[in-house]
């Protein structure tokens, strides 16, 4: 039996090309943004090496809840698009996370 094994990887380039928007109720801001930029994949393994270069596109926005006068807590989405070797990925994108402000 032959054994194959495979390594992949993503890498994103993005940065804001059009506006990142913010908008405050209180001790809770809305914002949104709109990234473009850069993508690249690699793959290899037994045999074969494949990579491609595309655009990434990356829109979504979230939500900072304010916790204390510094500290508060992000929960944000995008919808991240790529398009390797001729077809298009469509992805979605979920992170959480501390905000610390200065």
């Amino acid at each position: 039996m032959r054994r194959l094994t495979v390594f992949g990887f993503v890498s994103l380039f993005l940065s804001t090309a059009a506006s990142a928007q913010t908008d405050s109720k209180g001790s809770i801001s809305f914002g949104s943004q709109g990234l473009f930029g850069g993508a690249h994949t690699s793959a290899s393994g037994t045999g074969f090496s494949d990579s491609d270069t595309s655009l990434g596109t990356a829109l979504g926005g979230g939500v900072d809840f304010r916790l204390a006068q510094t500290i508060g807590w992000r929960v944000q989405s995008d919808y991240l698009q790529t398009r390797f070797f001729g077809s298009v990925q469509n992805n979605f994108r979920f992170s959480t996370g501390v905000v610390v402000r200065f």
